[in-house]
């Protein structure tokens, strides 16, 4: 029996380990760079890098793409279609899963080190240091709606069609 199980030191590296029922480690793999951002679904792990790219592994070592957004990408997420990252400067691109780029928009503030990008079927809501919380249609590439919130966002979730924000 063999149980995956995933290690992160934040600011550090991230690293991924198989290890046996007995602890037994039987695969390793390391990024060299610091860690901003993580997300998880299902074997794939997306990884938010202060180097400016995102990464996106399958079965938690294989890096299936990456890409360079231009500055510190300090949030990222995973859904069953896409894969998103947001920089500290503001810039959030969406990806599908075979890394080609669906979406991109510039905000006026600062994205967090935080989960402050959820995604859930076509929409994106994502929350900023300014205490914004905006609504996006990722196919129609297009904001639908922002929030002014009474103090920075740092944590948000988008369930059931309901949005949680902190």
């Amino acid at each position: 029996m063999r149980i995956s199980i995933l290690i992160v030191i934040m600011m550090m590296y991230c690293a991924t380990a198989q290890v046996s029922a007995r602890g037994t480690l039987s695969i390793n793999y390391t990024i060299g760079d610091s860690i901003n951002s993580m997300a998880l679904l299902d074997s794939k792990i997306v990884v938010g890098s202060d180097n400016n790219y995102i990464y996106l592994y399958e079965d938690y070592t294989n890096l299936k793409w990456s890409h360079n957004l231009g500055d510190e990408v300090n949030s990222v997420s995973i859904s069953e279609r896409y894969v998103a990252g947001g920089t500290v400067n503001g810039n959030v691109s969406v990806f599908d899963h075979n890394g080609t780029l669906i979406f991109q928009t510039k905000l006026d503030s600062y994205i967090p080190k935080a989960r402050v990008i959820s995604i859930m079927d076509d929409y994106m809501i994502i929350g900023t240091m300014d205490g914004f919380v905006y609504a996006f249609d990722i196919l129609d590439n297009e904001m639908l709606w922002r929030v002014k919130t009474d103090a920075y966002v740092v944590t948000l979730n988008l369930m059931d069609n309901e949005i949680v924000a902190v």
